[in-house]
């Protein structure tokens, strides 16, 4: 009898630690709330497959040109992917959340986006809005850089 209930003991010790440390910003299941089909389009609708051309400045060095290519469905993320040429690697997207703590819709915004992801050696954040022909925010980086870019869209994808 004593040795059920050292077994149960440590098993109890061992889902309470699991539960404990487990981080609830990381879900291995795919998202179950999904945009509001009764609110307007999204920021991906807009987004689209659509390649834009960039003026990128930065916080430390001369500004630069760069193309950005928003790709959906996206391959980094559930939703849709950010292409920007330059940085040669692909991020993962989604529009900003809308609503409320209790009533939250997910991926809905119809202007704001986030992309994050990594080029291997630096992690990056892309937040902007966009118009039905331009895009614009802000980067910043884990090192500390930032960028502001303002793009406009294209006829055909990026180079």
């Amino acid at each position: 009898m004593k040795g059920i209930a050292t077994v149960l003991s440590a098993s109890f010790l061992m889902l309470t630690a699991t539960v404990a440390f487990s981080n609830p910003y990381v879900s291995n299941q795919p998202e179950t709330t999904s945009i509001d089909s009764s609110s307007s389009k999204s920021c991906q609708t807009t987004l689209d497959n659509n390649s834009y051309d960039c003026n990128v400045a930065s916080s430390f060095g001369a500004p630069f040109t760069d193309c950005y290519e928003f790709i959906s469905p996206g391959s980094e993320s559930t939703h849709f992917d950010l292409f920007p040429a330059g940085l040669d690697s692909t991020l993962g997207c989604s529009c900003d959340p809308t609503g409320s703590e209790k009533s939250p819709k997910f991926n809905a915004s119809s202007s704001a986006f986030d992309c994050d992801g990594t080029d291997g050696t630096e992690y990056f954040d892309f937040a902007g809005k966009v118009t039905s022909k331009k895009v614009s925010g802000h980067i910043s980086a884990n090192n500390g850089s930032s960028f502001l870019f303002t793009c406009t869209k294209r006829s055909s994808p990026c180079p």
